[in-house]
């Protein structure tokens, strides 16, 4: 049986709630030109719009509360960085970006993505599927390497690494190798 939704208006009203203890309306809330707070910028609003950085600061000590150690945000991200998140993920800089917000307000617009080619975003649209996705992500043995050597001597590692039986034992001998350079 699937779970709840993680980020959704319920959520979302506890989170404003709970952080307007610590934090003021100007850190949460956008202001319009005539002095109301808003949580997001209406499509057809037509006064000066604002940017608010503050929040995602709050948005990230109020969720990891619910999944320690791993950072998460409640918004999807745009076409224009499907293949940077995924070249981060691939490099090994990042995990992943999760967006723990299936319904996003503002619509899809197109940007709503389950997740990238390679996973470097996904969306999470129930917790089971986030803590799966964590499960996975800490049982996998995965190593980091990274290098800046010739061709030539790349070769000549992978060679000697080669000389191993199983694909395994070429992956340990080749990463010693280029650990010892």
């Amino acid at each position: 049986m699937m779970g709840p939704r993680l980020w959704n208006r319920d959520e979302e009203r506890a989170f404003f709630g709970k952080t307007l203890e610590i934090a003021t309306p100007e850190q949460l809330f956008y202001l319009t030109d005539d002095g109301r707070f808003l949580a997001y910028w209406p499509k057809k609003y037509k006064g000066k719009k604002t940017t608010l950085q503050s929040r995602n600061a709050f948005i990230g000590s109020y969720t990891e509360k619910w999944v320690k150690d791993i950072i998460i945000g409640n918004t999807p991200i745009t076409k224009t960085y499907y293949r940077k998140v995924d070249f981060l993920k691939k490099a090994g800089i990042i995990q992943g970006f999760y967006s723990v917000n299936p319904d996003p307000l503002d619509g899809t617009n197109g940007n709503n993505i389950k997740s990238t080619q390679y996973g470097g975003f996904l969306r999470v649209d129930v917790v089971e599927e986030l803590y799966d996705s964590i499960r996975t992500l800490v049982s996998e043995k995965n190593e980091f390497f990274s290098s800046m050597i010739s061709k030539a001597e790349l070769g000549r590692l992978i060679e000697i690494a080669d000389e191993e039986p199983t694909y395994e034992k070429k992956a340990e001998r080749f990463l010693t190798l280029l650990r010892g350079i």
